[in-house]
């Protein structure tokens, strides 16, 4: 590899790492300021809609089976963990802290969606400021937690893969792959 296919590299690695470094957040804002820049300027008041009490209901059922698929993979990772290498080198390696911050997280913005979902079901009785903040800290939580749900997911489905991958050929993770997983780890939860 020449000189300057490595820089780009470095630089496309550099790029992506801070990009999972902060798309968690950085979607979820935009997404709102979006909204929120749609509803000054163009009037744009979806609670309006005469579907916003549907999407509403799609919404809470979305997020509940989001955090009953999260519960059902905790258990299946924590039986997991005797049978599996792999799952028993992430459990080791990752920073019990953040992991557990990390879930927590999840589970929060989750809940949160839920409550605020549900409280705008009284949009017919309630002033427009206190609709929209509302509904704008709902969008937020609503994008922070689909973002928290596919950066987890992310490394879930990187671990069983690799775990199945690894089986199948017989072979033991190399040092590099190694380091990868550990970096994905420690950046991703």
């Amino acid at each position: 590899m020449d000189n300057k296919t490595w820089k780009y590299n470095k630089l496309y690695i550099t790029i992506l790492d801070k990009w999972r470094d902060v798309y968690c957040f950085v979607i979820p804002v935009a997404v709102t300021a979006i909204y929120f820049i749609c509803y000054y300027f163009y009037d744009f008041k979806i609670w309006n809609s005469i579907y916003f009490p549907s999407t509403l209901q799609s919404l809470i059922t979305f997020v509940s089976i989001i955090i009953s698929f999260f519960g059902v993979l905790f258990t299946i990772l924590i039986s997991a963990k005797e049978s599996s290498e792999l799952i028993k080198f992430f459990l080791q390696s990752a920073n019990r802290q953040d992991f557990i911050s990390s879930i927590k997280k999840l589970i929060m913005y989750g809940l949160l969606t839920v409550i605020l979902a549900a409280f705008l079901f009284l949009t017919d009785i309630l002033c427009e400021k206190i609709i929209i903040v509302v509904l704008v800290i709902g969008i937020y939580s609503l994008i922070r937690f689909t973002a928290l749900t596919y950066r987890f997911t992310n490394i879930l489905l990187m671990l069983f893969v690799n775990d199945k991958t690894r089986k199948k050929e017989g072979e033991h993770l190399s040092e590099d792959k190694t380091s990868e997983l550990i970096d994905r780890i420690k950046e991703g939860i």
